[in-house]
């Protein structure tokens, strides 16, 4: 099977889409299918095999994000080369139009990936006085959905990371529960390779070889509720009493304000911001610390859960969409409400007890073995077939129970 992958953003800007879609192709191609990628261009992009590079307006802004143009000629030329099976699209906009388009105009059926709940990025588009009105935000989250319900029209298939976006998408946009199902970001062998030598290293580095050692990974931006998470840690510094580090890895707008805050919370010998790591060398990060801790609640998966559980890493984090569907609690870490309080007490009691952690770490670990990127690739097959099959079927007349009826013939692949 030949299958289009297109996006708004995309390698090497690093993010939860960009390192889905890579996981995704990779699979895929393990599996003897033939992929291409359709991404927009960013400064540093080299020219890579089964990848199209389109335009893009903005490079390098909210941390590294293009703004393409999906209208960029190149990429019709490029789909008309060589014909697709199936597309699957991972934005509802922009790229999400064209691939509308391309999916009308050359009969091909088109599957998407819903992995943003959008209504969360609003304060990257509208201006702080329109964000304090909360009837403005109302409105704006009811644009946001009503768009969705019409862009969902066009898509033959939708994907969700987590039970609880199904739920979402399925009651937010009334969109059909027969034409959705799960399919989460796979994670990669390398994910479980984690090396001894690097983790001491790790620990030397940030001053963490006699003391407990936390990480958060995420971009430093609103949405990921990073201020809660600091002024937990703060309230963890005041019950724990001994020393302890913090990792937070990551770029983004909030980084010189985040690194203010610390300071001012008196946290800010404990809180490490370690700027970007390469997704390589994150395993090992991983690895090293006693519990990954997320305050995040725009979340539709967690990749960075599942990456941290792969690590034999429990977490604590903050129950959300998305995270809720993952972290099972009191199992492979705690779930807890939005209180400073809370986290502190949960945070605490993980790295006191030593057999609960123990526990919990391989209770983590059993869990991310089951997200592999094979097993993945495989799972969107098989759906990638049925969806194929029902768009070219054939009514054929069939004879039984003493009558003819009219069935559909499957296209086999």
């Amino acid at each position: 099977m030949r299958i289009a992958l297109m996006t708004n953003n995309y390698l090497p800007f690093v993010g939860g889409v960009s390192i889905s879609i890579e996981r995704l192709a990779e699979g895929l191609k393990k599996e003897g299918h033939e992929v291409v990628v359709f991404a927009p261009s960013y400064k540093e992009c080299k020219e890579e095999e089964s990848t199209v590079r389109y335009a893009a307006l903005y490079t390098g802004i909210c941390g590294g994000v293009s703004v393409p143009i999906p209208i960029d000629p190149h990429i019709e030329a490029a789909f008309k080369e060589k014909p697709v099976d199936i597309i699957h699209v991972h934005h509802p906009m922009l790229i999400g139009k064209m691939a509308a388009y391309l999916s009308a105009k050359y009969r091909v059926p088109l599957v998407y990936t819903y992995h943003t709940r959008y209504e969360q990025y609003a304060h990257y588009v509208l201006p702080r006085k329109v964000l304090n009105h909360r009837k403005t935000v109302c409105v704006t989250e009811k644009l946001i959905a009503g768009y969705m319900a019409h862009f969902l029209k066009k898509c033959h298939y939708v994907f969700v990371p987590t039970k609880g976006m199904e739920t979402y998408l399925t009651d937010n946009c009334n969109y059909d529960k027969d034409r959705i199902s799960t399919l989460p970001t796979g994670l990669s062998q390398n994910s479980f390779l984690i090396e001894k030598k690097k983790v001491q290293e790790i620990h030397k580095k940030y001053g963490a070889e006699n003391c407990p050692l936390f990480i958060s990974v995420s971009r430093l931006a609103k949405e990921k509720n990073i201020p809660f998470l600091l002024k937990s840690i703060s309230r963890f510094k005041e019950k724990y009493q001994k020393p302890f580090k913090m990792l937070l890895v990551g770029e983004g707008p909030d980084k010189e304000m985040l690194s203010e805050l610390a300071s001012n919370l008196g946290i800010s010998e404990e809180i490490v911001f370690t700027g970007k790591i390469p997704n390589a060398e994150l395993k090992d990060y991983y690895g090293a610390a006693d519990a990954f801790v997320f305050a995040s609640k725009s979340e539709t998966q967690g990749i960075v859960l599942l990456e941290a559980f792969a690590a034999g890493t429990p977490a604590v984090c903050v129950e959300a969409t998305g995270i809720s569907d993952l972290l099972k609690d009191n199992k492979t870490g705690f779930l807890v409400t939005e209180d400073t309080e809370q986290f502190a007490d949960k945070l605490k009691q993980l790295v006191t007890q030593n057999m609960l952690r123990e526990k919990m770490a391989q209770e983590a670990l059993q869990t991310a073995q089951c997200f592999s990127q094979n097993y993945i690739a495989k799972e969107a097959v098989r759906q990638y077939n049925k969806v194929v099959a029902e768009y070219h079927c054939e009514a054929v007349l069939v004879y039984d129970k003493n009558r003819w009826t009219e069935q559909p013939l499957s296209v086999k692949w």
